[in-house]
């Protein structure tokens, strides 16, 4: 058999991506735990260490949340881009057009989507209040008030979670 200079190349290419692949998913799964870690410890250290003005606890709590949604989304999605029969990889479909983890995993990753963008909503209305009315800060940004900021915030979140599976449980249960 002559030696094929193409078949050389494809065999250099495959290696190049699936060494490319192995270390972008490890990079990616080990910020994902860094950050999970960091993420309990800032909400450890808030609810039984530190004791700050509840206020910025619930703020900070809430973004603590939000920060450790990113790094499960991040976990998962490093392991997917290693191998591809994990969870969120480029999985090849086994005839059906239906694959439960892909749809759960988009589904987490669009709730974290959702959670980043309307848990800084709060925060800004915070330090709205704090700039333009310093004198009603007190006042306005209470116990009760950040609490229901909060609550407001993560509402919608739950609420497109579960919009989200009814919706995918309705196409594809009804086909």
């Amino acid at each position: 058999m002559a030696y094929n200079i193409e078949d050389e190349i494809a065999c250099v290419n495959e290696t190049q991506k699936c060494t490319f692949r192995l270390v972008n998913g490890s990079v990616l799964a080990s910020i994902g735990i860094i950050g999970l870690f960091l993420s309990l410890s800032v909400m450890y250290s808030l609810i039984w260490r530190i004791k700050l003005p509840l206020s910025q606890n619930t703020f900070v709590l809430s973004v603590s949340a939000s920060d450790l949604l990113i790094a499960i989304v991040a976990i998962i999605r490093g392991l997917g881009i290693i191998s591809k029969d994990y969870i969120g990889g480029p999985h090849e479909q086994d005839g059906t057009d239906f694959n439960v983890w892909c749809v759960m995993f988009t589904i987490l990753a669009n709730s974290t989507w959702n959670a980043v963008v309307l848990v800084l909503v709060p925060l800004t209305l915070d330090r709205f209040v704090a700039v333009v009315f310093p004198m009603k800060y007190k006042q306005l940004i209470n116990k009760t008030t950040s609490k229901l900021m909060v609550i407001a915030s993560w509402l919608p979140v739950i609420g497109l979670f579960f919009h989200d599976i009814i919706t995918i449980a309705i196409e594809h249960l009804t086909v």
